[in-house]
């Protein structure tokens, strides 16, 4: 997508491939992404003229096994999972005021963002089917991340790894056309001294164009406490989940259009763990 307010240009895009293999008892999940986003400031007597431009790329893998069945009906099932997740940064900053001052690393500089996570979910139908209209499911993980960033302090590139404690509530409801998807959860983490802490909110309404297309729109919101100061690179663009703007609460939203090739009752109707 994209805008062009009065003397400056923005642009937006981004496009992911996900592949998912499904058994009674496994599902295995794979994807690659990648994205763009372009701003740039035209200069004039209030304005030097600033062009921002972030790249980001990465790549997730998921492994889900069914442990134990609670009852004959598929219902209230255990499932453990495995998660693996790498996330790229590139941020260039063409400034075209005196950047003489400015050290190097807060123009153009990288971040990245590694983990493994393992947990354990309870969810009430693992599997839709036509008489099914409604689920829960509650989650506990924990993880090890290693995040690498600019310090907005020293304008050095640092690298920090610490664990996350995450637990989390879902609910859905689903109707032939339409899917709502509700999620809370809290999380703590050994950060530093004071821990990064904080409360996580997700709302997704998806709507079946056709059997294989699939529009939708999603929001979150999160409430952290603790993170690291302003960014270095100069914008309120949280690349790692460490640093933040002047508020500790942050929001996103996006568009997708999606497109499922192979299986389409199996990705349609599975709703183990899904990350």
């Amino acid at each position: 997508m994209g805008q062009k307010p009065q003397g400056s240009t923005s642009l937006s895009g981004s496009a992911e491939v996900v592949g998912n293999y499904s058994t009674n008892k496994w599902r295995l999940v794979g994807s690659t992404y990648a994205g763009l986003n372009y701003n740039k400031s035209v200069k004039n007597v209030f304005n030097p003229g600033l062009t921002t431009q972030i790249s980001y790329y990465g790549a997730n893998a998921a492994v889900v096994r069914r442990v134990k069945d609670l009852s004959e009906e598929n219902k209230g099932q255990w499932d453990v999972a495995l998660f693996l997740k790498d996330r790229n940064v590139q941020n260039n900053i063409d400034y075209e005021g005196d950047s003489s001052q400015l050290p190097e690393n807060s123009l153009h500089n990288k971040a990245r963002k590694t983990s493994i996570r393992a947990g354990v979910e309870w969810i009430a139908v693992p599997f839709l089917t036509e008489t099914s209209k409604g689920n829960v499911a509650v989650r506990y993980s924990l993880s090890a991340e290693r995040h690498q960033y600019v310090d907005p302090g020293t304008y050095e590139f640092v690298q920090e790894t610490f664990s996350r404690h995450l637990a989390e509530v879902y609910l859905a409801k689903h109707y032939p056309k339409v899917d709502l998807n509700l999620g809370v959860g809290a999380f703590t983490t050994s950060f530093r001294k004071k821990p990064l802490q904080g409360l996580n909110g997700n709302a997704e309404i998806s709507y079946k164009i056709n059997p294989r297309t699939t529009f939708g729109i999603t929001g979150s919101l999160q409430y952290a406490k603790n993170r690291v100061m302003n960014p270095a690179e100069g914008n309120s663009m949280s690349f790692t989940g460490l640093t933040a703007g002047s508020t500790p609460l942050t929001f996103t939203g996006s568009l997708s259009l999606s497109y499922t090739l192979g299986s389409i009752r199996i990705y349609n109707k599975e709703q183990r763990w899904k990350d």
